[in-house]
């Protein structure tokens, strides 16, 4: 089977897909796409209208995706009445997809996991949820080091480092990759724009709301606070 990597330089490639599967707090499981397809024994209902993981991968500051799903049948207002989003747990995933043959074309690969917020937004037609990255450091294997505040922020004042182990959180969108070979959803982009960890919450707010939060980008340079001060 070809890549993910091989296919997409192709000039007419299989249809793209990105295939959610949520788990709401009640257990149940859902699994969306934007065509119903069926991959690895599971079917995917085509409920998936609108997302916006291509911005993700364009906006290195963003740790969030919003997506709107197919509702014509309440199906989802029900969901958010009797259990509700806030809490579920959600994986996506992208592959290459024979539409015509009904079977992946690529491997799969975890572009994003996530906890969904409350519905923001439901219509007789449409519901908006949106997902929050929330994989943090101390949610993945840590190098040893001699010395544990590596990962303090000198800036974390609200002691998050004290009660979590690190002031940083993970970009999971590189979980599996190769470190000499990172991309972002798929696509190879120069390492001064794949960040690798951020601040957990706004330390350097003082600075003002854009420079409120520190990336640590994967060709070592820091945005905006290492920036701003060589600057000056």
């Amino acid at each position: 089977m070809p890549t993910i990597d091989q296919l997409k330089e192709e000039q007419t490639p299989p249809t793209p897909l990105f295939l959610f599967e949520c788990i709401l707090r009640n257990g149940s499981v859902e699994r969306w796409g934007t065509h119903a397809v069926s991959f690895e024994g599971n079917s995917y209902d085509a409920r998936l209208l609108r997302h916006n993981l291509f911005e993700l991968a364009a906006s290195s500051e963003e740790s969030k995706i919003s997506i709107t799903l197919a509702n014509a049948d309440s199906h989802f207002s029900e969901i958010e009445r009797e259990t509700g989003f806030r809490g579920a747990q959600v994986a996506v995933r992208f592959l290459f997809y024979d539409l015509t043959a009904q079977s992946a074309a690529s491997e799969a690969r975890l572009v994003f996991r996530g906890i969904a917020n409350a519905a923001e937004e439901t219509t007789e037609a449409t519901l908006r949820v949106t997902f929050r990255n929330r994989l943090n450091l101390q949610r993945i294997v840590l190098p040893e080091v001699r010395i544990p505040k590596i990962f303090q922020c000198p800036s974390d004042r609200q002691q998050l480092f004290e009660l979590t182990g690190t002031s940083y959180s993970w970009n999971s969108m590189l979980n599996g990759q190769d470190a000499d070979r990172l991309q972002l959803l798929t696509n190879a982009v120069p390492l001064s724009m794949i960040f690798l960890v951020f601040d957990k919450e706004k330390f350097h707010i003082v600075r003002g709301e854009k420079k409120a939060i520190n990336f640590l980008y994967a060709d070592g340079h820091i945005r905006n606070l290492m920036e701003l001060q060589s600057a000056q």
